[in-house]
């Protein structure tokens, strides 16, 4: 194998297994976002990623038809109330949103249902903002009303608890397209082909024992707490 052969062959194998490691957060958040629908009460909770074209994307939800609905297009970040969250970092809820002009009335008409209530709430790691998590619609068995100053302060710590995830991912993809980067500049491709593979491990063993492990309990922190409860 030439090393034009080994360069491809390591950059494939590293691009692989990062994407197993996404696999793996998306699953991690999609149960933080559940327990986040869960703990008040909703029908569903997701959570955006901003793209390159100032846009919002979906990034996890608790709606699986959703993520499958070709139809389903980026919020706008501008004249968006998840968008002036992630501008601002202020949570943002609202009673009969669907009505509001800044609502991004699109996935209501793809998914064919109708926003009521609605929240969004930034998903910070430090003073960053990462993305944007909604929790959307109460249950129809659910006898509460608008969203309480307690859920507010709840779904701003669901917010910090996903800001812990995706600053893990952020970070393997700095240190993934770094090692790249190394092994197309065809130095030191020995050496790299070991980075690659603690890279690797770290893609999809770090959040294991390190972050999964501080998720986790946080998880089950925020579920058994109630809403009402000072934070």
């Amino acid at each position: 194998m030439d090393a034009d052969d080994r360069i491809s062959d390591l950059t494939k194998t590293l691009e692989e297994s990062l994407d197993q490691g996404k696999d793996a957060v998306r699953s991690i958040l999609t149960s933080l976002l559940q327990t986040a629908a869960d703990a008040m009460d909703a029908t569903e909770s997701s959570l955006f990623r901003p793209d390159e074209n100032d846009h919002l994307y979906f990034y996890a939800s608790t709606n699986a038809d959703l993520m499958a609905n070709p139809e389903i297009k980026p919020i706008p970040i501008g004249g968006s109330i998840a968008g002036f969250v992630y501008i601002t970092g202020q949570t943002i809820a609202r009673e009969d949103a669907g009505e509001a002009k800044d609502h991004f009335g699109e996935i209501d008409r793809a998914m064919k249902y109708k926003t009521r209530e609605y929240m969004a709430a930034p998903v910070v790691s430090g003073d960053t903002v990462l993305g944007v998590i909604s929790v959307v619609n109460r249950r129809e068995s659910s006898e509460l009303g608008k969203f309480t100053e307690g859920e507010i302060l709840l779904a701003e710590r669901f917010g910090r608890a996903c800001g812990i995830v995706l600053n893990h991912v952020d970070r393997v993809e700095r240190q993934t397209e770094a090692t790249k980067t190394a092994l197309l500049s065809g130095s030191g491709i020995d050496s790299e082909a070991a980075a690659i593979r603690a890279r690797i491990d770290m893609a999809l063993g770090d959040m294991s024992d390190t972050d999964l492990e501080l998720i986790r309990d946080l998880s089950e922190r925020l579920a058994g707490a109630s809403p009402e409860d000072e934070y």
